[in-house]
């Protein structure tokens, strides 16, 4: 009986956050045409259908709510922003079928990949057609050696690289035990898929955890759409874990979460979760007495400082969409997406920079580097893109839910920098 309410809360949860869809079906169905105006595309191979769309339906929609309004106002002297959308299910196979069919599009400069098997099989191709990557949070595409990138080429990565992420969480975890009066090092346990963004964290996060003295217990994986967790949420407790960091996409960490709760194991292991969990309209909602408590880490505002912030705030009346409809999501996809694409435009118009000379690769990067902070919109943290620095942002806010909504408990922290830390040849 508890399986068919799952079933059917879960299924409830992905048909609410595929609303966005005909924002970014509605570009995709042919690659766009020069005409008399000037356009600068991003093509996001995207998931809509696949185990990531919670995140990426609601981020697409903001991200194009965001390029609709610049739109309207007339552009950056004239040049608009288009958004295509393709639905690739979390597939590689499906994103390389995808580029390959809109890769003709002269107007497309920027190409979001999902998932690092997505963005390695593209990698080569993308450079050679002089386009620039929008790249998760894979740390080795932040490395330089020597004063040149471990991975050439243009690129710049959407939110601070998973295990800088996760150096974070271990500053706070060591923070919150030290102010609740214990004596020694927490110990923190770790919980996530078994694919490339599972184990990311731990590349320089393990390095970084050791660092600080923490102790960082044998990490648990396990495969994507598992729905069984008692099994290794018990080995952690037995353990010793004080914290659990329980990753994956919503719903995943919420339906971890409610087994610790089942088990009782909330009671005394604090859970945390990190960008892509526990959204207001899916984990939060799915479980609210089981995820109580639970902390989030975020590298863009949550729940109700989202869904208020002036921008937000215009962007909802723009649109008319009510506050209670937009979700974490969507301010994700204004934060992380739809402000990086933009900036770097508009800088580039500053810069007196032509619509075709806009168009290459190397000349939006450089424009990048040079756009404004995005303190000012106060969506994200600080934005410190330059040409030597591919991360857009380094700092997270963490989050706790409390009485059912996510209130946060901390200002921007920066980010430790952990990828230095680990050896990615």
């Amino acid at each position: 009986m508890r399986k068919g309410k799952l079933l059917v809360s879960v299924v409830s949860i992905l048909v609410l956050s595929l609303v966005a869809l005909p924002l970014v079906f509605g570009c995709a169905e042919k690659p766009a045409v020069p005409g008399k105006e000037k356009y600068v595309s991003l093509l996001s191979l995207s998931d809509y259908s696949g185990p990531i769309a919670t995140i990426t339906s609601g981020g697409d929609m903001g991200a194009t709510i965001y390029m609709e309004y610049v739109n309207a106002q007339g552009g950056f002297d004239g040049i608009k922003m288009k958004w295509i959308g393709v639905d690739t299910r979390y597939d590689t196979a499906r994103g390389i079928s995808a580029y390959r069919r809109y890769r003709t599009d002269p107007t497309i400069l920027v190409v979001i990949p999902q998932g690092t098997p997505m963005v390695e099989a593209l990698w080569p191709l993308i450079q050679a057609d002089g386009k620039v990557l929008s790249l998760p949070g894979t740390g080795k595409y932040a490395v330089r050696t020597n004063g040149d990138w471990l991975v050439p080429g243009k690129a710049y990565i959407y939110a601070p690289p998973y295990q800088d992420m996760f150096g974070a969480i271990v500053d706070w975890v060591v923070k919150d035990w030290l102010a609740k009066g214990k004596s020694g090092m927490p110990v923190l346990g770790y919980y996530n898929w078994d694919n490339e963004y599972g184990h990311e964290s731990l590349l320089g996060g393990k390095e970084y955890a050791e660092k600080v003295g923490i102790k960082l217990l044998p990490p648990e994986f396990f495969p994507v759409g598992a729905v069984e967790h008692t099994v290794p949420l018990t080995r952690l407790a037995e353990a010793g874990a004080n914290y659990i960091f329980a990753g994956g996409v919503d719903p995943t960490p919420a339906v971890t979460i409610k087994s610790a709760f089942d088990l009782g194991l909330t009671k005394k292991i604090q859970f945390i979760v990190d960008y892509w969990g526990l959204f207001d309209h899916v984990g939060g909602k799915l479980y609210p007495d089981a995820v109580e408590g639970a902390v989030i880490t975020s590298c863009y505002l949550r729940g109700d400082e989202g869904r208020d912030n002036p921008w937000c705030k215009k962007l909802r009346d723009f649109k008319g969409i009510p506050s209670s409809e937009w979700t974490d999501c969507i301010t994700a996809g204004v934060g992380t997406t739809g402000m990086h694409f933009a900036s770097g435009i508009e800088a580039a118009v500053k810069m007196g920079m032509s619509y075709e000379k806009i168009l290459v690769g190397d000349n939006f990067l450089k424009a990048l580097s040079k756009s404004r902070d995005y303190r000012e919109e106060g969506v994200t943290g600080p934005f410190v893109f330059s040409e030597t620095n591919r991360r857009t942002l380094d700092s997270v806010r963490f989050y706790q839910y409390k009485n059912g909504k996510e209130v946060p408990i901390t200002d921007w922290m920066p980010c430790p920098d952990t990828v230095s830390l680990h050896s990615f040849r």
